[in-house]
């Protein structure tokens, strides 16, 4: 008898419970958001990082702690917005804008897409220019 019990306490307390919010589960990938004023976002280590586009290179913002809510919202720290995880929709709590993003699996597919803009808008200058 005390080896069931012993048993199912062990079984019962490695479940992982349903109510707990798991913090770092988007960590290794980012969303690359093609018209919003930050580009892409990267998670990793607990932490989202902000990148954007500034004189034709990328910018590196302060990386903040992200947060899971529930299973489907990311709440990005400092940074008072949101994405829901199933529409990949980037919301500024400030503002309520909201903007389309595209997930990036790894950290070279998103500052390509963020370098393939930078480039797109550099030509559209010269461009203009001539």
């Amino acid at each position: 008898m005390k080896t069931f019990i012993a048993t199912f306490l062990v079984l019962f307390l490695s479940l992982p419970t349903a109510s707990t919010a798991e913090e770092g589960t988007a960590d290794g990938k980012g969303i690359y958001c093609p018209t919003a004023p930050t580009l892409g976002w990267w998670f990793e280590a607990g932490l989202v990082t902000p990148y954007s586009v500034s004189k034709f290179k990328i910018r590196t913002g302060d990386s903040s702690r992200y947060y899971e809510p529930d299973w489907h919202t990311l709440k990005l720290g400092k940074y008072s917005r949101t994405v829901d995880r199933r529409t990949l929709l980037l919301k500024n709590e400030n503002d309520s804008s909201t903007y389309r993003c595209i997930l990036a699996n790894s950290f070279e597919e998103l500052t390509q897409k963020i370098q393939e803009f930078a480039s797109e808008v550099k030509l559209k200058q010269a461009s203009q220019k001539e």
